[in-house]
């Protein structure tokens, strides 16, 4: 037995043939994808893409949004020592089209025909073998369906012993997926991840979150990004545990109560919103009963465990049933950092939440709290073979088996980020406490450099003016005369209810509330009272009021729901 993951796979198949490695929605019911059904399914796509002419260390790209065949086709690719270059299926084309010719990916699975029509007008469409996952309207010339792909597997004349000894023949260095990094700074990189980069992270996240059998991982984080790749994909292969895909997030809620999951994996940006919309309910509630739930809320579970265990039974039990999280074991954020408040909101509710740290470079968890040992505030304690190190200027430095071997096609960008010592330079800005917790507190390119010398560190500064319930978003930045301004997005629900109660306008629209003299004067009185232990210099001179939320559609965002501050200041410097 090899250390790679299609070793890792077929053990898991051996242990867990009838367990649902999926479940999928069919006409309203979930229906159960065993493990043996998926082999079988990924057996032919592998085949199928063999037919086509697609051998080792050749590049295909995945164009889609998660899926039960996203999960199939990355299996097959594996399977035949090929190469995952996935990509956001929300990029736009020009994206696309770099990412496919820096890779060399020619084999490109779409999902449909929207996704299509970006291939459409990629300069090298006409040098791409395209294979569309969904049934398309009518036949497209160039473009093999799906069932198709599957049916010349089926076919194709390879016995299994010579099968099989192409995935027993994969060796642990070699390459498993090239993942580009989102690009926060414009520039997008692709970084070669192998299958024992991969497997290392699967192991020591083993160590931290135990899945049985069967357990349910409802994956809304995309496969094409590490994060979502390793915890919703590979992870719960190693367990033998069920996937169910969230398709689309506007029903999110819906499929939670559906089937109830014992795991989630989240940005913090969705914790948010549901804390937002549970504390919405809470103030439509009834004089009476909006008072008791909102002392409810505010209890402490660590201070006041005799109270808690009242409020637990009477209180926020019913929560978690009617959230459709009565199951939920714990939440694990990524991507970006969680508010402290809104972690131990969620404690305090009965819902652990395992805040952890890591980048595509690292495959990628880095550090994570653990069910037992967790410290708010901080991203936990690194994986048992990850090394971490403070650099004398604050940076975050990591070495162990989970590092990528380098960008692809970029040797010198690769021998900045990683020194001879095999050392990664993360970027990140931390430190490190007595017990061994890190705590990530900057990007190092987002510290703001004022004319008068003096360095800020925006995203802690951030956090706390967004501790008002009536500021969603802030992006600081400093100007040419040594000053710090802002984008801010309000938190409209809670800003429309202030102004209503205030008696201000007849008319709530967006445009209107954020014109209003009185609610500019709110939102900025809102910002001095929690500036108030900022040092003069780190004190916003400016700000503008966005709005609307900002969007990956609008370039504000990456797929991933991480601000691009670049884009945010372009924006800001156009209207100003």
């Amino acid at each position: 037995m090899k250390d790679t993951l299609t070793w890792m796979f077929q053990e898991s198949l051996q242990k867990y043939p009838d367990i649902p490695c999926f479940l999928r929605k069919e006409d309203g019911q979930y229906r159960a994808v065993s493990y043996r059904e998926t082999w079988e399914k990924a057996r032919k796509i592998a085949k199928g893409l063999l037919s086509l002419g697609v051998r080792k260390g050749d590049r295909v790209a995945i164009v889609s949004e998660n899926c039960v065949e996203w999960a199939l086709i990355d299996i097959a690719i594996i399977h035949i020592g090929a190469i995952n270059v996935a990509t956001y299926a929300t990029l736009p084309s020009e994206q696309i089209e770099y990412i496919l010719l820096d890779s060399g990916a020619r084999h490109v699975f779409v999902q449909d025909e929207k996704h299509l029509d970006k291939l459409k007008r990629s300069k090298i469409y006409h040098e791409l073998k395209v294979i569309m996952i969904g049934s398309p309207s009518k036949k497209v010339d160039g473009v093999l369906d799906f069932e198709t792909l599957m049916e010349m597997g089926r076919s194709y004349n390879l016995d299994d012993n010579s099968f099989n000894k192409l995935w027993m023949d994969i060796e642990p260095d070699e390459i498993a997926g090239i993942i580009y990094t989102s690009g926060t700074t414009g520039e997008q990189k692709g970084a070669v991840l192998t299958h024992y980069n991969f497997l290392s992270n699967v192991r020591g996240s083993r160590e931290v979150v135990v899945f049985k059998p069967g357990q349910i991982m409802l994956s809304l984080l995309p496969l094409s990004h590490v994060f979502g790749r390793l915890a919703e994909h590979y992870l719960i292969i190693s367990w033998g545990a069920t996937i169910v895909y969230v398709e689309n997030l506007r029903n999110l809620r819906d499929i939670i109560i559906e089937v109830r999951p014992h795991f989630m994996c989240v940005v913090p940006r969705v914790l948010e919103l549901f804390r937002e919309g549970l504390l919405e309910k809470v103030e439509n509630e009834p004089a009476f009963k909006k008072k008791l739930l909102k002392y409810a809320l505010s209890v402490d579970k660590k201070q006041s465990s005799i109270q808690w265990g009242i409020f637990d039974k009477i209180v926020y039990k019913k929560i978690r049933k009617a959230m459709g999280l009565d199951r939920l074991l714990f939440f694990v954020s990524g991507g970006a950092a969680l508010r402290k408040e809104v972690a131990e909101f969620f404690y305090n509710i009965g819902m652990t939440t395992l805040e952890g740290y890591g980048l595509t470079e690292t495959s990628p968890v880095i550090s994570i709290n653990r069910p037992e040992q967790i410290k708010f505030g901080t991203v936990g304690l690194p994986l048992t073979d990850v090394d971490v190190k403070i650099a004398e200027d604050g940076e975050v430095l990591v070495k162990g088996p989970n590092v990528m071997k380098g960008y692809y096609n970029k040797p010198e960008e690769t021998a900045q980020a990683i020194d001879k010592d095999g050392w990664f330079y993360t970027g990140d800005v931390g430190e490190i406490d007595t017990e061994g917790f890190l705590k990530i507190t900057d990007r190092k390119k987002d510290i703001l450099v004022l004319a008068s010398g003096k360095k800020i560190a925006p995203q802690a500064i951030e956090a706390r003016l967004k501790e008002s319930p009536y500021i969603s978003e802030v992006v600081l930045f400093g100007d040419e005369i040594g000053r710090v301004s802002a984008v801010v997005v309000p938190d409209f629900k809670n800003l429309q209810i202030w102004a209503k109660e205030q008696k201000l306008i007849e008319h709530y629209a967006i445009k209107d509330l954020i014109t209003h003299k009185e609610v500019l004067k709110f939102i900025k009185n809102e910002i001095v009272r929690l500036s108030n232990a900022l040092a003069a210099f780190e004190r916003l001179h400016r700000i503008h009021i966005m709005e609307r939320e900002f969007s990956i559609e609008a370039g504000e965002m990456t797929p991933t729901m991480k601000i691009k501050r670049h884009m945010v200041k372009l924006m800001f410097s156009k209207e100003h």
